[in-house]
């Protein structure tokens, strides 16, 4: 998911007509969904590359650095764009210690690989699927996760299993949709009300969820209801798996998640009609948040195109995937 830009000021000094032309269509919500706007962002990073007169690898990565920031600065709360280019810092770091032949040229494979990693990653992540879910389990989910759908839609080749979806209805009935393209695959599945997920817990046999963003903590930012979700997975004793591909990967992570600074916020009329009497009430407490954070301690595992890993490993699949040296593109640092 995109969000509006939070600082038209800042936009205002963007000059690069493709870098404003990238802010006004997550803006505008011309991107939609954290795969398109990974691989938007590796399109617009060849876009660059292909364009500009690099001359040293010094250019290059103060240049791109500063395009990062710009766009960090216009969507602090996306984090896939950020992704991309530390990913892009990171292979560009290890290039230059191999020896560049052709600048150009290298960039632009660097940036072609990286494109080859984000459209076979949810396919990377199924391949993991029966590693997962064992015959005639019950699998409980939320949302409408594409990487979900298929790591399910794999297992069900060669696995039967049943899979209960909440309705997920403070989320557009994303989980309507879920259940429909489940069903429609011939896998077994009920839909079930958000509040029925106690009373049912007990029959299920695991939890899979999909999320926003992974946080270098393990933990993780995910549909509202994830922790809700979570919770009650915990309590009763049911595993609680993320599978989600790793430009989902974020350097951020929460002690402590602030609801308001760290979340995305809709319009309260489409959980809470017009007429209803608890807007007379008090009006300030109706908020529609999009996130809930849900801490490492309720997850069991998490399994990116990377592999599987346990919450305590994603500092360490952080540092693998990141280079830590000058390349870190978040606002604090930059500024």
């Amino acid at each position: 998911m995109a969000c509006a830009s939070e600082s038209d000021s800042d936009f205002d000094e963007v000059k690069n007509p493709r870098v404003r032309k990238f802010i006004e269509d997550l803006k505008f919500f011309n991107v939609i969904g954290s795969y398109n706007l990974a691989t938007q962002t590796c399109a617009l990073l060849k876009e660059l590359i292909s364009e500009e007169p690099w001359s040293t690898t010094d250019d290059i990565k103060s240049n791109l650095k500063e395009i990062s920031v710009q766009i960090a600065e216009a969507f602090p709360k996306e984090t896939c764009f950020t992704h991309v280019f530390n990913r892009f810092f990171k292979l560009f770091h290890d290039e230059i210690s191999k020896g560049i032949k052709d600048l150009k040229l290298n960039t632009l494979e660097i940036v072609q690989e990286m494109t080859d990693d984000i459209e076979a990653s949810r396919d990377n992540i199924a391949k993991h699927a029966l590693e997962i879910i064992r015959p005639l389990e019950m699998i409980m989910t939320m949302g409408r996760s594409k990487t979900v759908e298929m790591f399910l839609k794999a297992a069900a080749k060669e696995r039967d299993f049943h899979v209960m979806v909440l309705e997920s209805s403070a989320s557009k009935k994303q989980g309507r949709e879920m259940a429909a393209a489940l069903a429609s695959h011939d896998i077994p599945t009920t839909l079930i009300k958000d509040g029925s997920m106690h009373a049912i817990m007990s029959t299920v046999t695991k939890v899979i969820v999909g999320a926003h963003t992974i946080t270098s903590n393990g933990g993780i930012k995910g549909l509202i209801m994830s922790l809700s979700l979570a919770q009650v997975a915990s309590f009763e004793n049911k595993p609680f798996i993320v599978v989600a591909p790793s430009f989902k990967l974020s350097e951020k992570h929460f002690l402590c998640f602030d609801q308001i600074q760290s979340n995305i916020f809709l319009s309260p009329y489409e959980t809470l009609p017009a007429d209803d009497p608890l807007w007379r009430l008090n009006p300030k407490i109706i908020n529609n948040h999009v996130f809930d954070f849900v801490p490492p301690e309720f997850i069991t595992l998490i399994m990116t195109n990377l592999g599987p890993s346990i919450p305590s490993q994603l500092y360490r699949l952080v540092n693998e995937v990141y280079n830590h040296d000058s390349t870190d593109v978040s606002v604090a640092k930059m500024k």
